[in-house]
């Protein structure tokens, strides 16, 4: 994961192919993810085979893939909707050839960063939006390196013990509530690729191996979605919420918007207006230029 979406060199002590692998042979990140989940779900922690070995993964990879063409053979139903089906695949795959990047990172959190948004964030989660930044983003860096690391020795400078325990108590879950989570959602119909992944909200494993408590981040980008855009989809219902977000979206726009038009150019905001006794906006920006209004 952390080679296909950061680029990452892969380390030697995992085992490379015996050869090139094609298109059509290559693991794919939203295959990876769905890896992951069956991986929490039935490993055991102390195994004979292991997934550097190419091997061991080849078969594993492989007999997920026959899982879910078997799963499709048996339900000749879904064949008959192909539409549904190819809006389905888009909606699983399309996020995934986005990898983490630093304009997503810096839009999310200058639209999270108005007051309103952020007084929301820091009641829902209990640290503010730059803390979960902070250290959202030290953890990624650690993980970088390795898949797991050492909660003893964690730290993350300007970050309090407290914060960083909430932080991790948010988006974590030990092993067993982890897999019990993953069990509730499971389902073996055409939805198998589909349904939910437990792992997209607590994409962090908190585990005692017997060498002291660890965290491991299978999916490192589904640590990267959680405190950016996944933060959107835990405070959409609260109240106040749906207003705040427009109005720091509409002011993100505008202000990228400013930063990129040649200086003869206007950028009209949102005004009021009044027809009869009825109080109206105007839409949330005109752009205009020596030619025309847009």
């Amino acid at each position: 994961s952390q080679n296909s979406q950061f680029k990452q060199p892969m380390p030697n002590w995992i085992a490379r192919p015996p050869h090139p692998l094609g298109e059509a042979t290559r693991p794919h990140p939203w295959e990876l993810e769905l890896l992951a989940k069956e991986f929490v779900l039935n490993a055991n922690t102390r195994g004979q085979r292991s997934l550097a070995r190419w091997s061991d993964f080849s078969i594993l990879f492989n007999q997920l893939r026959k899982l879910e063409d078997d799963i499709y053979g048996q339900n000749p139903g879904a064949q008959e909707d192909i539409l549904h089906e190819i809006f389905r695949i888009a909606h699983r795959e399309f996020p995934w050839q986005t990898p983490p990047n630093s304009n997503s990172l810096a839009r999310y959190f200058r639209i999270y960063s108005s007051p309103e948004i952020s007084r929301i964030v820091a009641a829902q989660f209990g640290i503010d939006i730059r803390t979960i930044y902070l250290v959202g983003f030290a953890l990624i860096t650690y993980f970088m390196s390795g898949a797991i690391v050492d909660w003893n020795s964690l730290s993350v400078p300007t970050v309090s013990q407290d914060q960083l325990d909430t932080f991790v108590r948010h988006f974590s879950k030990e092993l067993t509530p982890l897999r019990q989570q993953i069990k509730d959602t499971q389902s073996f119909t055409t939805d198998f690729v589909y349904v939910f992944n437990p792992l997209r909200r607590w994409p962090i494993l908190f585990h005692d191996f017997g060498e002291g408590p660890k965290l491991v981040a299978p999916v490192p980008t589904l640590l990267f979605r959680a405190f950016t855009d996944g933060i959107y989809y835990e405070v959409v219902n609260v109240p106040g919420f749906a207003n705040s977000f427009g109005e720091s979206f509409q002011q993100y726009v505008g202000d990228a918007l400013h930063s990129v038009i040649p200086r003869d150019w206007h950028l009209i905001s949102e005004q009021p207006y009044t027809v009869g006794r009825d109080e109206k906006r105007t839409i949330d920006w005109i752009l205009v230029d020596p030619t025309a209004n847009l």
